[in-house]
């Protein structure tokens, strides 16, 4: 009878009275060898075509898929767009590493798979049928002592604390759904958009408000009252004020940041007065328009009937 061989692994399963002589050869060779690849081997294929790749396979002898960890490579920069890696239909454990330039999708062939990104390795398994991810939940504490990157969305049932360090925010929201997900931070919250919620709460106090990339009716103008109003936009524009009789109310004020490289122009009802703060002095004519240059920082308040008082930085009429 034959040398039989394990589904799984290939590895030899020499029958009774089989290899007189040479069974020991066989047992280091094509068991010992084969296991010792399956649990502690390192596979590494370079990509020579831009296409997709099947691991190779063999019974009793080395292979790729039987390896452990798998690596595949790119040196010579053949891969255009991501690429599937095809393994076999059968129960295993992977160590996927990819370094090279593009996506590689690890699947049996005819199956989804796992993505796995440029430059990164994940922890795969086979069912026999799909792969999928080796590792997509943690019972306990999770360490990491370096940067977690995370693209896609990020659901957490407790508190998110931020012990030292800061944590940013880029172009996406951060949302917190549940109502008592509180979220504490000992360092710097940097947030590319504005902040919003129903309770929100700083040491310093957080201002609240806007960040506004255009121009500015009366109308939205006084919904921001009380407010910060940040601008950041890549043109020059205009603030339409709100009438400083019938709208708005003495006392009302706004702070205007221009975050950008271009001018913000204050411009007031035809019967309001905006007046430069300068010292002690007041400045300005009715219905005259004020300016804040790229960098400015002002305060803007409603000090009387048909008047406003501007002050800070960067202000001309």
């Amino acid at each position: 009878m034959a040398t039989a061989y394990t589904t799984r692994l290939g590895l030899a399963k020499p029958a009774l009275g089989e290899l007189s002589g040479t069974w020991g050869t066989t047992l280091n060779t094509q068991v010992t060898d084969m296991v010792e690849e399956a649990i502690a081997g390192l596979a590494v294929h370079n990509m020579a075509s831009d296409a997709n790749y099947t691991l190779t396979t063999a019974d009793g002898s080395t292979s790729q898929a039987r390896a452990a960890m798998v690596e595949i490579t790119d040196t010579s920069t053949n891969l255009t767009a991501g690429r599937d890696i095809i393994v076999p239909g059968k129960q295993k454990i992977y160590i996927f590493k990819n370094s090279t330039a593009q996506i590689l999708t690890v699947k049996v062939s005819g199956q989804s798979g796992v993505a796995v990104p440029a430059g990164k390795t994940m922890l795969l398994h086979c069912d026999g049928t799909n792969v999928e991810e080796g590792v997509n939940e943690v019972a306990g504490n999770l360490g990491i002592g370096g940067t977690l990157t995370v693209d896609g969305a990020t659901t957490m049932s407790g508190a998110l604390s931020v012990v030292a360090g800061n944590f940013a925010l880029g172009v996406n929201k951060f949302t917190i759904a549940v109502s008592d997900g509180d979220t504490s931070i000992a360092g710097t919250l940097a947030v590319g958009g504005a902040i919003t919620g129903d309770s929100i709460t700083a040491n310093p106090a957080l201002a609240s408000g806007a960040v506004v990339t255009s121009a500015i009716n009366a109308l939205t103008f006084k919904t921001y009252t009380g407010k910060r109003i940040i601008f950041t936009g890549g043109s020059n524009v205009t603030f339409d004020l709100p009438d400083a009789t019938s709208t708005v109310s003495v006392g009302d004020t706004w702070v205007i940041i221009n975050a950008s490289q271009k001018i913000i122009t204050l411009d007031p009802d035809s019967s309001d007065t905006i007046k430069i703060a300068t010292g002690s002095t007041y400045t300005g004519s009715a219905g005259a328009n004020t300016s804040i240059s790229k960098g400015g920082v002002v305060e803007l308040v409603v000090v009387a009937n048909n008047e406003y008082a501007v002050f800070g930085s960067g202000l001309s009429q």
